[in-house]
């Protein structure tokens, strides 16, 4: 779960990022699937990708509310 807090504006954009890690020597590919999207929540970076082995790539995500209210999304 990424929480940005209750202070967001509207029309301003936020971005976080959420890591994804390798505990093993061995190289896999990974895949997002958005489940349940919301049109205020944006993955910024690819969707799917490799991750070499011990090594941690970010997944970074856009949150722009365009209204006062909770945006959630599953991936």
């Amino acid at each position: 779960m990424i929480d940005l807090g209750s202070l967001c504006t509207l029309n301003h954009t936020y971005q976080k990022s959420m890591l994804i890690d390798s505990r093993t020597p061995v190289n896999f590919e990974y895949e997002i699937t958005v489940t349940k999207p919301h049109p205020d929540i944006q993955i910024l970076s690819p969707l799917s990708g490799d991750i070499s082995g011990l090594k941690v790539t970010n997944i970074d995500f856009a949150y722009l509310p365009l209204s006062f209210s909770t945006a959630e999304a599953t991936i």
